[in-house]
């Protein structure tokens, strides 16, 4: 789990109903050894 996130903030995230911040993101991708592009894909709509 990603250090300080509880495990409906990343069920969020998985289910697309919440998007991470910048911070969080690189967090993520550094703790699987990813970059954020293989783990999480733009949104068209929000931008």
């Amino acid at each position: 789990m990603v250090q300080g996130r509880s495990r409906q903030t990343i069920n969020a995230i998985e289910t697309e109903k919440y998007e991470p911040s910048l911070s969080l993101a690189f967090k993520t991708a550094r703790l699987f050894g990813q970059r954020i592009e293989d783990i999480f894909e733009p949104n068209p709509e929000s931008d």
